[in-house]
C-alpha cells in the first residue's frame, strides 16, 4: 500500500487552531479510553517536532 504525503501552508493562527483541535479530540478519546497513540503522532508532526 501507498501512502499519499500532503503538505499545506498555514499560519501561525491557523496552526495554533489545528492544535487546539486536535488537543480536544485527544481528551475527548482519554475520556472514552479509546487509543490515543495515532492522534499524539499527529499533534508531534503539527507542532513540527
Amino acid at each position: 500500500m501507498k501512502i499519499k504525503s500532503h503538505k499545506i501552508t498555514i499560519d501561525e493562527y491557523e496552526r495554533g487552531a489545528i492544535i487546539t483541535a486536535l488537543v480536544e479530540l485527544r481528551n475527548k478519546y482519554i475520556s472514552e479510553e479509546r487509543s490515543i497513540a495515532f492522534l499524539n503522532e499527529v499533534i508531534l508532526k503539527v507542532c513540527g517536532e
